[in-house]
């Protein structure tokens, strides 16, 4: 199919046209938007929707692309998505945490009071350390001075030790920003735990995949999957090109997820296990089926086993043989790897770049924040600066 010809296109002759090139949460919301008042067509070069944001489905199990999780407290989330019918399904408030060879469970006193002393009797840190925790709930994510930070120095600077910042903070927050260091932003650490104090985190029913396919399905534009185009190429036939995807000039952050079947081990508790030891490879599991029952048809546990830089190479082997030391006695078989190398964009600071440069607008979660929220907020921010030129 030629794509930049003149006889592919069939548009009124008053309306303005729009490509959008990407298919992702961020294309899809701002085609979403635009499509009431303009000719949207989005080009996607792979054969689906949902850019980063996939779930596979394979003998009986939805297996989503990476350690992959929505939080339904985002803003522009409960602007963007019907919830009802994404039908919800959310992990517990808290952590069980391995500290030598036992699991902790810690839990958020907020919500799970009966588990109070349970969470102060766990060796994660001091009772000091466990009380400063509850005054993270204030920090003020709009306070800019958090920028020059790290989620690292902020800690310190909050007086926690050294014990509940790698025994807790580091693996939580690692599986979040996908980076061991814990050099991300001290305001953006900030944002995400104020949500993370008001909501759990939760997966849809049947997987990531369906935050992508309900906004394809809701909207009234041209879905042209399998098409890799040029956004300058296009500048000749739209009025208006947007590129939906995400460069990252500043450089990504890697992830492999390794799922396991297990018939012995039953996790009726949807908590995320976390490497509070320094050895090992494995940062942190996911029983994604005890969260969501749908997420595996034969009744079988199924894990999400995530590993971050430097381990995200380690053989399946050794992966094999640290769940055999956490859960001793129980048979795992694997399923699937997937090894991302762009699972996340790097970015430096929560500000927004010009989202028209050269021409073309820009929108993705590399323009504001790396996460659902910024994809879906850039795509709104360029949906409503086109609808204002009009």
């Amino acid at each position: 199919m030629d794509c930049f010809g003149t006889s592919a296109y069939d548009y009124s002759v008053n309306s303005k046209t729009v490509a959008i090139i990407g298919a992702g949460i961020s294309g899809l919301y701002c085609a979403k938007l635009l499509s009431p008042d303009l000719d949207v067509t989005v080009f996607e070069k792979n054969e689906r929707v949902g850019g980063r944001i996939q779930t596979d489905f394979i003998d009986g199990f939805l297996l989503d692309h990476g350690f992959q999780v929505f939080q339904p407290a985002y803003s522009e989330g409960k602007r963007a998505f019907d919830y009802s019918s994404l039908d919800l399904h959310y992990f517990d408030a808290g952590a069980k945490i391995r500290v030598g060879k036992t699991f902790y469970e810690v839990s958020d006193p907020f919500r799970n009071p009966n588990k109070i002393v349970a969470t102060l009797r766990a060796p994660i840190g001091s009772l000091s350390d466990k009380l400063r925790i509850l005054k993270l709930r204030f920090i003020d994510p709009d306070d800019h001075s958090l920028d020059e930070i790290s989620t690292l120095q902020f800690l310190h600077q909050l007086g926690f030790g050294s014990d509940i910042i790698e025994r807790f903070f580091r693996p939580f927050f690692s599986g979040v920003f996908l980076e061991r260091e814990l050099q991300t932003s001290a305001r953006f650490f900030a944002y995400l735990y104020r949500l993370f104090a008001v909501s759990e985190v939760a997966i849809p029913k049947h997987g990531m995949m369906q935050l992508a396919n309900q906004l394809a399905s809701d909207a009234s534009f041209k879905l042209r999957l399998g098409e890799a185009v040029d956004p300058n190429v296009l500048k000749s036939d739209f009025d208006y090109v947007i590129q939906a995807y995400n460069t990252w000039e500043s450089g990504f952050r890697k992830v492999t997820t390794d799922y396991f079947v297990s018939s012995t081990l039953k996790m009726d508790s949807p908590l995320l296990y976390l490497n509070g030891n320094t050895n090992g490879c494995i940062n942190h599991l996911a029983p994604m089926s005890a969260v969501s029952k749908s997420y595996s048809m034969s009744g079988k546990s199924l894990l999400s086993v995530n590993l971050l830089v430097p381990h995200i190479d380690v053989s399946v082997t050794a992966v094999n043989n640290q769940l055999y030391d956490w859960f001793p006695g129980h048979q795992f078989e694997h399923l699937k790897r997937y090894q991302i190398p762009k699972a996340l964009p790097v970015v430096g600071n929560l500000e927004a770049k010009s989202c028209l440069r050269d021409g073309i607008y820009h929108c993705g979660d590399g323009e504001l924040q790396p996460s659902i929220q910024g994809a879906l907020l850039s795509g709104r921010r360029v949906a409503e600066k086109i609808i204002r030129s009009l």
